[in-house]
């Protein structure tokens, strides 16, 4: 069983034998945990504000936060050089409600998408 796998399941006894059969639906919850940490893409859930509400994944490529007073407008956190391509992307995604991607920073990361739902 992977480490990021918990021998029992949630809410299970943290003594169970290690052999407990798992639900169904915990052993599909604890696979998709590990897929997304191993190889989804990272993300910011934004509001319509453009706030970060949360994060996934590495962002370090395009997030920075800057010395001071901490904003989590994402314009002010993402890294100089994107930020008029995000506010674009993230624009076009709202207005026509569609998926929007982009090609990534220079420094060779990945392209990134916006989408708004």
């Amino acid at each position: 069983m992977p480490a990021n796998v918990p021998s029992t399941p949630p809410g299970g006894q943290p003594h169970q034998h290690p052999d407990q059969i798992w639900s169904e639906l915990e052993l599909q919850r604890a696979g998709d945990r590990v897929v997304l940490a191993r190889f989804a893409l990272p993300g910011l859930i934004v509001d319509e504000h453009m706030n970060v509400l949360q994060v996934r994944g590495q962002t370090s490529a395009y997030i920075e936060l800057a010395s001071g007073t901490v904003s989590w407008n994402l314009l002010r956190v993402v890294r100089e050089g994107i930020a008029a391509t995000v506010r674009d992307a993230a624009d076009r995604s709202r207005i026509h409600r569609r998926r929007e991607k982009q090609a990534g920073p220079d420094r060779g990361a990945a392209a990134f998408a916006a989408s708004f739902q």
